[in-house]
């Protein structure tokens, strides 16, 4: 289950740098630390929140650094 993580991260940084602003890019991260949590823990609702954490967490982070 990991490796479908680190492939959907590697997907979405390939996206993010085919495009012109930082759309992917949260999404990537999010993905990245979901198959890091993946790696400790196989129970895959752990996976899905820390992915949507770290997403979340992403994009508000980039609104209010690069604005909206």
């Amino acid at each position: 289950m990991s490796s479908m993580w680190f492939i959907a991260a590697a997907v979405f940084l390939v996206a993010e740098l085919m495009l012109s602003g930082f759309v992917f890019l949260p999404i990537s991260i999010g993905s990245l630390f979901a198959g890091l949590t993946s790696l400790l823990s196989d129970n895959l609702n752990i996976q899905i929140a820390v992915f949507l954490l770290f997403t979340i967490v992403g994009i508000y982070i980039s609104v209010k650094v690069f604005g909206p």
